[in-house]
């Protein structure tokens, strides 16, 4: 009998600390709603740039280093227009899974993203293990068009703020 008490005690302490652990794990309502106003005055600030460089001017020069020039312009805008284009894309599918419940949820391990991976980059899909992974084996762009900063740009996100 004095085992099965063992046992017992041991079971129940167990089953407090997973308790404790997912209680600790669960964001606040305060929380959600402070990545939510991020989120949505990014997507704001990012709609408001899209439409500001939504038109890009071809003018051509009888000057073929001008011509050159205004080239390298356009095409420059051009990508950052697509960067700016995706990472909307990324912020509206952090809104999804915010309203949906799966927000600071990594989307190919399950488990949770760090929160300080959450307050640097909100929009993050991905746990840092799982980026990092997917960078080493060359499926950045496949993560690219799906939602989830890379580590790169999380740490130049870091670098600017």
């Amino acid at each position: 009998m004095f085992g099965f008490q063992n046992i017992y005690r041991s079971y129940m302490a167990r089953r407090r600390l997973i308790r404790s652990e997912r209680e600790q794990r669960i964001m606040t309502t305060l929380e959600l709603k402070a990545f939510d106003e991020t989120l949505t005055a990014r997507a704001r600030e990012l709609g408001r740039s899209l439409t500001e460089r939504n038109q890009i001017v071809i003018e051509r020069s009888a000057d073929d280093f001008d011509n050159a020039l205004a080239s390298a312009e356009r095409e420059s805008s051009a990508q950052a227009l697509s960067q700016d284009m995706v990472l909307l894309r990324q912020v509206e599918a952090a809104r999804d899974r915010l309203r949906d419940g799966t927000f600071g949820i990594c989307q190919r391990c399950e488990e949770e993203i760090a929160p300080k991976r959450l307050r640097a980059i909100p929009w993050a899909a991905y746990c840092l293990s799982c980026q990092a992974n997917a960078e080493e084996r060359g499926a950045a762009q496949q993560l690219a068009q799906a939602p989830g900063p890379s580590v790169k740009a999380e740490n130049e996100f870091r670098e600017a703020a």
